[in-house]
């Protein structure tokens, strides 16, 4: 709360450790673990910037390639040794760090960060199954990103009011993804859907109207990591209102 006024942060992360996610796993795809056992990497170790990382947790990366040239700088910077565990390499310009975990499963870390600087609410953007669609097998991406949504479920329900999140879904597998968005889509966390069209997939492919025809207006685009090979885009959701028109998702702004 700050002058009376409740402050919304609409532009906050998730990215959930391997050991985060796994209580949330199903059957179908805990059977499939050992496929993914390669790709585990170990989290960020760096606590100097943000965000910090446990490092003993996990993640899954498939040909993460982050971005090393810095705002400013005439030539790329060193790949640090932890390269093939990080998104991005920004420079930290905060007066205090968060706490560590806090954007893995410290959610109790998290909420007392967001007390002390007067956050009321996180809006926040999912980096799951970020390049695991390289892999070219749907149901390892949709595994993942059915127990990130149980994850946000029970973090929301544990704090009330104090979060809401972006549903993740997937033009590898519409109809999973749809049957995702009909399951979360009219709980009061779910602020949005954050779509990965596919590797060399446009976010406007015809397949991908199943999903925008369940309601929402765009609001901003990005491109993901280059590992991802896609453009994210994010959409409001709003089940009441009209679906956006074809082709709608390349109308918006960039960031």
């Amino acid at each position: 709360m700050l002058n009376g006024q409740r402050v919304f942060d609409a532009d906050t992360h998730i990215h959930p450790s391997v050991e985060a996610l796994e209580p949330y796993f199903d059957s179908e795809f805990r059977e499939r673990l050992p496929e993914l056992e390669q790709y585990k990497v170990g989290a960020r170790s760096d606590q100097t910037t943000t965000p910090r990382e446990d490092p003993s947790r996990h993640h899954y990366a498939v040909s993460l390639s982050p971005y090393r040239r810095h705002l400013g700088d005439a030539e790329p910077r060193e790949v640090p040794k932890d390269a093939h565990s990080r998104l991005h390499f920004g420079e930290y310009t905060g007066e205090k760090l968060p706490g560590v975990g806090v954007i893995d499963d410290s959610f109790e870390q998290r909420v007392a960060d967001m007390d002390e600087e007067g956050t009321d609410v996180h809006m926040m953007v999912p980096d799951v199954a970020i390049g695991v669609s390289l892999l070219g097998d749907p149901a390892l991406e949709m595994g993942l990103i059915r127990a990130y949504h149980r994850l946000v479920s029970d973090l929301a329900a544990a704090h009330p009011g104090r979060f809401k999140a972006l549903l993740a879904v997937s033009g590898t597998d519409v109809e999973g993804s749809v049957a995702e968005v009909d399951r979360w889509g009219k709980e009061r966390w779910a602020a949005g859907v954050l779509p990965f069209a596919g590797v060399g997939e446009p976010m406007d492919q015809p397949r991908m109207e199943a999903i925008w025809g369940e309601g929402g207006v765009v609001l901003r685009a990005r491109r993901g990591p280059r590992g991802g090979g896609s453009r994210w885009t994010t959409r409001a959701w709003s089940r009441s209102g009209p679906p956006p028109p074809t082709g709608a998702s390349a109308r918006c702004t960039t960031a």
